[in-house]
């Protein structure tokens, strides 16, 4: 099943990952909302499984690609919560969270030709 723990991205991912997390969630606490982890690694195995729902399995089309890099521990999803009712909200604020993803040099899927909003990343190493 695909891990929602920050330990199971790279080192430098979750150093990025944890980075990100407190200057979102500093942002977002005067509005009553936080960003939690929904999704850090997955196998390739869970990620086929991903890709085939929607096309040869029964269900929507959750993800557009065979090789993402949540199975090279460098990505990771988030949900925002409304703390007041605990009820999740996919309306946003997601810019203010691409604008913290920039400024930490973390790519975010909301910038994407084919928008995923709840997804960030990092690039490779480049040692």
């Amino acid at each position: 099943m695909a891990s929602r723990d920050i330990k199971d991205l790279s080192a430098e991912a979750a150093q990025k990952c944890e980075a990100f997390l407190a200057k979102v969630n500093g942002k977002l606490k005067p509005l009553n909302l936080e960003v939690f982890l929904t999704c850090t690694y997955r196998s390739q195995k869970e990620q086929d499984a991903l890709y085939a729902q929607g096309r040869t399995v029964p269900g929507k089309i959750v993800t557009w690609t065979k090789k993402s890099v949540h199975t090279q521990r460098r990505a990771w999803d988030v949900a925002i919560r409304d703390t007041r009712t605990d009820k999740l909200r996919w309306d946003g604020p997601w810019d203010l969270l691409g604008q913290v993803a920039a400024d930490l040099e973390i790519e975010w899927g909301g910038r994407w030709m084919v928008r995923d909003r709840p997804h960030f990343q990092i690039a490779r190493s480049k040692k």
